[in-house]
């Protein structure tokens, strides 16, 4: 602390007292300061204040325009890479088996009809998250379906109720009930597979397909 900026007096109690108050108003200084420096969040608490900012600007101008598909559960609209909320589609190297008991490639299937389901129809995406690889998670709607029911309602993907809280679980029944798409034949959950997959085993290992 530099007294001499507190200016000179005699050491009596008036003196003192001023010393006093002027380290205090120093301490609170340097405390506010401190105080006020960003801390540098981790991942998970970056992407928990994307979603929770995102949630508040629910009302904001959702994203529009012609969209292509990356995968089963994935587009890309306006440049941007968006994951469809509440469910998961098999990858695209996934296999599962048919009604004959024979292994297809079921994530291809899936993202090949939702490309014609898309086809040209404007694409409108209202944006619920950032998922931990920085993707946009959204429901997305063409013609005025939510592509994420539909592909589920067609059992081309599944309701995942570790993050829709069963929004879609009604529509898997209803495809399990109608032997649609990969209920027509056995599967692995898509997330199970890739949980086999990053372990290290092949994909007919981790496909229902051997």
């Amino acid at each position: 602390m530099n007294y001499a900026s507190m200016g000179t007096c005699t050491m009596d109690d008036l003196c003192l007292l001023r010393i006093a108050r002027r380290a205090l108003t120093l301490f609170l200084f340097m405390i506010s300061t401190a105080m006020a420096q960003p801390t540098q969040p981790d991942a998970e608490g970056f992407i928990q204040f994307q979603a929770k900012r995102n949630d508040l600007n629910s009302g904001a101008q959702p994203l529009a325009g012609q969209a292509s598909v990356i995968d089963g559960d994935t587009i890309e609209l306006r440049g941007q890479r968006i994951r469809l909320w509440g469910i998961d589609a098999p990858e695209s190297d996934q296999l599962c088996r048919g009604s004959d008991s024979l292994p297809y490639r079921c994530g291809s299937a899936a993202a090949l009809a939702l490309a014609d389901r898309i086809g040209r129809s404007l694409v409108t995406c209202e944006t619920r998250a950032i998922d931990r690889y920085k993707r946009t998670v959204a429901i997305c709607v063409a013609a005025g379906v939510d592509l994420a029911r539909w592909l589920v309602r067609s059992g081309l993907a599944l309701d995942w109720p570790q993050y829709s809280r069963g929004a879609y679980a009604s529509d898997q029944a209803s495809a399990a009930r109608d032997g649609a798409g990969m209920f027509a034949g056995s599967y692995t959950n898509p997330w199970t597979y890739r949980a086999c997959r990053q372990a290290g085993e092949v994909i007919e290992r981790c496909s229902d397909g051997d």
